[in-house]
Formats: structure tokens, sequence, C-alpha cells
């Protein structure tokens, strides 16, 4: 999770749950969604 990113804007400095980004490109969305499923899984 502190080792990579997917975020379109490049945004490394806020770290969510589901790792950096900016929580608003499509690219943070799909992430955190993702997350959340494994998540739920759990």
């Amino acid at each position: 999770i502190k080792e990579t990113h997917t975020c379109y804007q490049g945004e490394r400095k806020i770290l969510h749950a589901y790792g950096y980004g900016c929580d608003k490109c499509p690219a943070c969305q799909l992430r955190k969604k993702g997350f959340e499923e494994f998540q739920a899984k759990l």
C-alpha cells in the first residue's frame, strides 16, 4: 500500500486505507472500490 500509487494526479502526500492518492480521480476511485471489496471478503 505504501509503495505504490495509481493516482492520475500523482498525489503522494495523502495516504488512505487503499494507498496514496487524491481520492477523486477515476484511478483512485477504482483502487478504493477494489480495496473495499477485498477487505469485505476477509
